[in-house]
């Protein structure tokens, strides 16, 4: 799952620095585009592993 590591990295970093380019300083918006790209990656997870979900990746 090294991978979902560097997903969710790569995911962080644009969030992050649109947040800061806006000069977001609400802890609460941080903690949800924190929530918010943790569900992605955690979807993306959990899509990936199922095997019923194969045809996606080898059609």
């Amino acid at each position: 799952m090294l991978w979902a590591i560097v997903a969710a990295a790569l995911l962080t970093v644009p969030v992050g620095v649109a947040l800061s380019t806006a000069r977001v300083r609400s802890w609460v918006v941080w903690a949800i585009a924190a929530v918010a790209v943790l569900l992605a990656v955690g979807g993306w997870v959990i899509f990936s592993v199922d095997p019923a979900n194969a045809d996606f990746f080898v059609g």
